[in-house]
């Protein structure tokens, strides 16, 4: 029974952990001054390294034969990756466009997509929590959304930030539809189409992966921002969360992940001294409590 706790108390404290990790993606991508899809093509080539290695591990530990994934499934799930690879790119131009605390908010958003496409496409049901939930959510969206706090161009990065959120929400229903085939093994398939999907976007558009378009060479510091994106705010945290729902349940990370928006926000009022407008703590604040009564309907079913 102590092991048990230990390992309970371990893996919250993890997800909690990792948390203020997943939230610095914010931070190495608005520091970033290369092109768009240079920086996320070179990210996710890490992660799909990082992961493939995890999932030849992982197969190696294994005692039985793992079973054979189908074609099928492979091709979904790199398909998957060009939907995660949009994303990531309309993440990136939301925060040069917008203000990051609306990017933040809205993006948080992407669990009720899930919700409504987990609803349409999986034949789940709702229920009355759950559209609730989405009412308060939406309202609280809307309200940053039309928030000119960002700029002359907040609304072109507001509407960047609700793409990025549906892309999410897409990812995160196909991997929830593809939950028997083992995650390593899936994140390796999905960063890898990201990674084929950008690439062939940056090709296409002419950028080069060491240089500006002036001819200027990338300091050393912008593989360090594409590192820290990668292993931080994405490897790290999958793995640690991977590890931490064998011993918690999962409403107890995704009432964590409510953390996420509150602590880049604070984040971008530290290092770039952002201020918040009051429809955006409102529209914030609604958004959140939306999310928040979506964790307590998982509870009440």
């Amino acid at each position: 029974m102590k092991k048990k706790d230990e390992n309970q108390f371990r893996s919250k404290a993890g997800i909690i952990a990792v948390v203020f990790l997943t939230a610095s993606n914010s931070i190495f991508f608005k520091l970033s001054t290369v092109p768009a899809m240079v920086f996320v093509s070179c990210r996710f080539l890490v992660c799909a390294l990082v992961f493939l290695a995890a999932a030849m591990l992982s197969r190696c530990q294994r005692k039985e034969q793992a079973a054979p994934l189908s074609p099928k499934t492979a091709i979904c799930l790199f398909a998957t990756g060009f939907v995660f690879s949009l994303g990531a790119f309309a993440y990136f131009v939301a925060l040069k466009e917008t203000a990051l605390s609306s990017v933040l908010i809205l993006n948080s958003s992407n669990a009720i997509f899930v919700v409504c496409f987990s609803a349409v496409f999986l034949r789940e049901r709702l229920n009355p929590w759950v559209v609730l939930s989405i009412g308060v959510t939406l309202v609280g969206c809307t309200i940053v959304f039309l928030d000119k706090a960002g700029g002359a161009n907040s609304l072109k990065g507001n509407l960047f930030a609700l793409l990025c959120a549906v892309c999410a929400a897409i990812y995160m229903t196909s991997m929830k539809h593809f939950a028997h085939v083992e995650v390593p093994i899936k994140l390796c398939i999905v960063y890898s189409g990201s990674f084929f999907f950008a690439l062939t976007a940056a090709m296409i558009q002419g950028h080069s992966f060491t240089a500006y378009a002036d001819g200027q060479p990338f300091a050393i510091y912008e593989y360090a921002w594409m590192l820290g994106a990668a292993i931080l705010a994405v490897c790290i945290p999958q793995s640690v969360i991977n590890w931490a729902l064998r011993y918690v349940k999962a409403t107890f990370a995704g009432n964590v992940a409510l953390l996420e928006p509150i602590i880049g926000i604070v984040y971008g009022c530290l290092i770039w001294g952002d201020t918040l407008s009051m429809n955006q703590i409102f529209g914030g604040m609604l958004a959140v409590g939306g999310l928040f009564l979506y964790g307590l309907s998982d509870k009440k079913e």
